[in-house]
């Protein structure tokens, strides 16, 4: 067997994105956005809404995939803490 997931695991999966604000902007920590059924999603360039999706949440189509991320969600949530600031600083407005 691989790797044990952590106890302790503070995140929210959700599969609307309007979940996904409102956690981002309470914690300041990124969702998981559950995709389940499809095989990937692309974002449009420039989109403002897509664009704080993207910056919020990162996205999987598996429980497999949903797995592999708790396992590094850490490191996940310190690349997502920026674009998440950045927000709250106007960057994206």
């Amino acid at each position: 067997m691989g790797k044990k997931l952590p106890k302790n695991i503070d995140v929210l999966v959700s599969d609307t994105s309007n979940r996904v604000y409102e956690h981002a902007l309470s914690t300041h920590n990124p969702s998981i956005l559950c995709l389940f059924g499809l095989n990937g999603i692309q974002y449009p360039p420039n989109d403002k809404y897509y664009s704080m999706v993207e910056n919020f949440s990162y996205g999987v189509n598996s429980v497999r995939e949903l797995r592999e991320v708790f396992l590094k969600y850490d490191a996940i949530k310190q690349a997502k803490k920026d674009k998440i600031q950045e927000f709250f600083n106007g960057v994206i407005l």
